[in-house]
C-alpha cells in the first residue's frame, strides 16, 4: 500500500508537472509596452465603417470589392491595425484573444511585417496567421496550427526574437510553430483583416485583451 501511495504521489506530481508546462504564460519575464496603434481602413470610407471598439472589444471587417487603404497601393482590401516599429536587440511579443465569425475565409488576422523602408529588399512579411478552409488556422497557407476555430475565443501569442531571426506562435499557450526571419533591422505588428487571395465576400475579426511585450 505505501508503494501505492508513493506511485499515486509521482503520478500526480507528473502531471502537474506537465499541466504546469501546458499552460506556461509565454509573458513571463517580459515587459508591458504602452499599446498604439494606428488603423489602416480602405481610403473612401470613413473609419467607423469598419472598425469599432466598444466594451473592450475591437471589432474590424472588410469587404472583398473594398478599396485598399491608401490610393498610392494595389494591396487588396484590408482594415488593421498597426503597431509602432520596433528593432534589434529587441525581442518583442504580441497577445490577444481573436474570434473569428463563420463565413470568414481566406484572410490574414495577425502578422509581423518588415519596416516599410526594408521590405523591397527583404520581402514585405515574416510571419502570416491566415483563417483558411472553412475555419483553419495557418502559417500563411500553409502549416495548420488549429482547426474549427469559427465562434471561438482563441489566445494567441506571437513571439518574435530579433537577435536570433526566430518567430515562435503559441495558440492557447502551447508552442504550434516556429520559424526564421528575414535579416531586416525593424518590424512592426499588424492584425486585424487582410483580404488573401479568394477572400469572402465579408472578413470579420474582434480581438481583445491585445497586448505589446518586449525583452531586451
Amino acid at each position: 500500500m505505501r508503494n501505492a501511495g508513493i506511485w499515486a504521489t509521482v503520478f500526480c506530481t507528473g502531471v502537474a508537472v506537465l499541466a504546469a508546462g501546458v499552460l506556461a504564460d509565454p509573458t513571463d519575464g517580459w515587459s508591458p509596452q504602452r499599446l498604439s496603434f494606428n488603423v489602416q481602413y480602405p481610403y473612401n470610407v470613413n473609419k467607423g465603417q469598419r472598425y469599432t471598439y466598444t466594451n473592450g472589444i475591437y471589432h474590424l471587417w472588410v469587404f472583398n470589392n473594398d478599396k485598399p487603404f491608401s490610393e498610392r497601393t494595389r494591396t487588396l482590401p484590408r482594415t488593421e491595425m498597426r503597431f509602432p516599429e520596433y528593432e534589434k536587440p529587441q525581442e518583442e511579443q504580441f497577445e490577444a484573444d481573436v474570434m473569428v465569425p463563420r463565413g470568414t475565409n481566406n484572410v490574414c488576422i495577425v502578422q509581423i511585417h518588415t519596416s516599410d523602408q526594408e521590405s523591397p529588399k527583404y520581402g514585405p512579411t515574416v510571419f502570416m496567421l491566415d483563417v483558411r478552409n472553412d475555419g483553419d488556422l495557418r502559417h500563411y497557407a500553409d502549416k495548420l496550427l488549429d482547426s474549427d476555430i469559427y465562434g471561438k475565443w482563441v489566445h494567441v501569442n506571437v513571439i518574435h526574437n530579433v537577435p536570433d531571426r526566430q518567430i515562435q506562435c503559441y495558440i492557447n499557450n502551447r508552442l504550434v510553430g516556429q520559424y526564421k526571419a528575414n535579416a531586416a533591422k525593424s518590424f512592426y505588428f499588424k492584425c486585424g483583416v487582410y483580404e488573401q487571395r479568394g477572400g469572402s465576400d465579408e472578413m470579420q475579426v474582434y480581438f481583445r485583451n491585445v497586448k505589446l511585450w518586449s525583452r531586451q
